[in-house]
């Protein structure tokens, strides 16, 4: 069963160890807050990133995307543009 917008906690059901375990058993499966740190810092280093490359004082657009691929498989994608100040889009 396919389940989308599972949270973090899903590692911690017993059923869905199992089942990692039966895929694969040397699997290590790690915790809810290790999963979500790992992600939050991932986070970070990408808007620092982005806080090097735009510049002060620009608008920024946001374009968000999401969709479902043929085989149920849950898609997001986020895309920020901005002008320089030579009307150049980034």
């Amino acid at each position: 069963m396919i389940t989308p917008n599972l949270l973090f906690r899903i590692v911690e059901n017993i059923q869905f160890r199992r089942l990692i375990n039966i895929l694969r058993p040397n699997a290590i499966i790690l915790s809810p807050s290790t999963i979500h740190h790992a992600v939050h810092n991932y986070a970070q280093n990408i808007i620092s990133e982005l806080k090097d490359i735009i510049p002060q004082n620009v608008q920024v657009y946001i374009m968000t995307d999401t969709w479902t691929s043929p085989n149920r498989l849950a898609f997001a994608r986020t895309t920020v543009h901005f002008l320089d100040s030579h009307w150049n889009l980034h």
